[in-house]
């Protein structure tokens, strides 16, 4: 619901608001008063394109800005929530400037947003049906929906909508499996040669080290014989060697410690070197038994390493990772290969989503079709009563047949339009191309009268609605403005006390001049200012006029 409207310096308003109320809200006033400001003002505040025509004469910027109520409006949280956009309490102030260049921006609850996002939001907070305005009724696209918010059909539409995502996904995942195969062959071709790659060399988790260290002693292998061999000669096998020696002081030692027991730990300490020196002197005899140089050996050696070299610089620069590489190469071949199971699922699935949504799409058409006779019946009745009454109305639907799968759509398989004849003899044809402003107007009208309250109310602005028409059925029209008012906040600017006098909120445009220059004003009526309004509007005797407006007041309770 649209809580307040602000406009300033925008044509020849300088500063005035509109604080609208639940229920129908009434904009009166003399012509020229810059009544209809007010909706293109609105229009512009939701996304329609700005120019700098609109920006007072003097002023920088003209500015427009609405508070919206959306608690329980889940459309425009929705396209709120995917901006980044809270409005956590319910209350939604959107404001649009434009420049005097023409130049504009526009925030959403103090956040810049673009005027493509006002546009989302538009179809959930307001309908505009006036001047110029591009209508809901002017769209073909609309009108599917308006003949399902007629037959009560909305929760049928939702659920067509939501079999059509789901088979819609099922034909997008199968058809990039398909569009893929060729590549997916390619794949498993490059797959198998690597696979087949790494496996034949048999690679050994640290096997380059050892190898590395093998090839360190077949290469030396000459020296590190003469090194050990002169170690365990000096240590062990040769004259006087440290091992001799050292057997002597362990024999002085030994009678010194009788006579003076302080020896005794040093005693110690030479014989746990002694038998360190020992383990060392085995261990190189040992080492020098085992080393055994071949030259055929290191070339083996030498080409292996080169082979594993090949392999890291190819798949990860260690042998770690080329087995890491492997198990990915595994595991990436038994999902390629696992793509045919996939498709075979996907195709079962496909079939039975299909069958789902026809199922859904094929029952909205029947229905559609019953309800599209029941309202034109039903516009044709309203028509009558808005001087409308030789203008004939369809509702044309035209269903897909069952191999146009390019026709399904969310809502099912028709194309529904609406076709409209204003003049006797003339064929029926597309409403945009046929009637006038006041005519979608009244037809809108006519259209949300016999329609089922919409499950997200919004705000229905009605302009020119009036035009050309008068006693009777401006009467007509104020009635059936009161009864959408019940399920719908609505605004209309008319010239017809008849219209007027349901005013659940009423306000006055009138045209001043200050400072020699015209400047539009806007006053909320009274109960008192209501009969002065009415007296204007019915014109002749004074007294006559507001003894009229004050019965056409007294009009009956809801």
């Amino acid at each position: 619901m649209l809580k307040l409207i602000r406009i300033r310096n925008f044509a020849v308003v300088t500063d005035a608001s509109l604080e609208l109320g639940p229920g129908l809200n009434l904009l009166t006033g003399e012509t020229g008063s810059g009544k209809s400001i007010f909706v293109e003002a609105l229009g512009l505040l939701l996304g329609a394109r700005a120019s700098s025509d609109v920006v007072r004469a003097g002023a920088s910027a003209a500015t427009v800005q609405g508070i919206f109520d959306i608690d329980g409006n889940a459309a425009a949280q929705e396209v709120l929530a995917a901006a980044g956009i809270d409005a956590g309490d319910g209350e939604l102030i959107l404001r649009r400037e434009i420049g005097e260049k023409g130049r504009s921006r526009a925030f959403a609850n103090d956040v810049v947003v673009t005027t493509s996002l006002l546009r989302q939001l538009r179809p959930s907070l307001v309908d505009i049906h006036g001047q110029g305005d591009q209508q809901t009724l002017l769209d073909p696209t609309s009108h599917g929906e308006l003949l399902d918010e007629f037959a009560g059909l909305s929760s049928l539409r939702t659920e067509a909508g939501v079999r059509h995502a789901h088979w819609s996904s099922v034909r997008r995942e199968l058809e990039v499996l398909r569009q893929s195969e060729s590549d997916r062959l390619q794949r498993i071709d490059v797959l198998s040669f690597q696979l087949s790659e790494i496996d034949r060399a048999s690679i050994a988790a640290g096997e380059d080290e050892t190898l590395d260290r093998e090839k360190q002693l077949l290469t030396h292998a000459e020296r590190i014989t003469e090194a050990a061999g002169q170690a365990y000669a000096g240590l062990y096998d040769a004259e006087g060697s440290v091992l001799d020696s050292l057997s002597q002081v362990d024999r002085r030692l030994e009678t010194l410690v009788r006579f003076d027991d302080r020896f005794g730990p040093f005693l110690e300490q030479l014989r746990t070197a002694k038998y360190a020196l020992d383990d060392l002197a085995q261990y190189l005899r040992d080492y020098l038994q085992d080393i055994d140089f071949s030259a055929e050996r290191l070339q083996t050696i030498e080409d292996r390493l080169v082979e594993l070299d090949r392999l890291k610089r190819k798949y990860g620069g260690s042998v770690d990772a080329v087995l890491q590489t492997r198990n990915a190469l595994v595991l990436e071949h038994t999902q390629i290969d696992d793509s045919s199971s996939r498709r075979e699922e996907l195709t079962s699935r496909l079939s039975v989503t299909c069958d789902n949504y026809l199922e859904t799409a094929i029952e909205l058409s029947r229905q559609r079709i019953a309800a599209g006779e029941r309202l034109s019946a039903a516009v044709l009745l309203e028509l009558g009563e808005l001087a409308m009454g030789e203008t004939r109305f369809a509702a044309d639907i035209q269903t897909a047949g069952l191999n146009e799968v390019d026709r399904f759509g969310p809502a099912g398989m028709d194309r529904v339009e609406f076709l409209v004849a204003t003049n006797p003899g003339d064929e029926l044809r597309s409403l945009a191309r046929i009637a006038s402003g006041g005519e979608t107007s009244r037809l809108m009208l006519a259209l949300k009268t016999v329609s089922a309250p919409p499950e997200i109310p919004r705000t229905l602005v009605f302009d020119e609605v009036d035009v050309g028409i008068g006693g009777r059925v401006a009467e007509a029209i104020g009635q059936r403005l009161q009864k959408l008012s019940s399920s719908n906040q609505v605004l209309c600017v008319t010239h017809q006390v008849q219209i007027a006098r349901f005013a659940d909120v009423h306000f006055s445009a009138r045209k001043e001049t200050v400072d020699d220059r015209a400047v539009t004003a806007v006053t909320r009526l009274d109960a008192k200012g209501q009969v002065d309004e009415l007296t204007r509007m019915i014109g002749g005797s004074a007294e006559t006029a507001r003894r009229h407006a004050r019965e056409l007041l007294r009009k009956p309770a809801r």
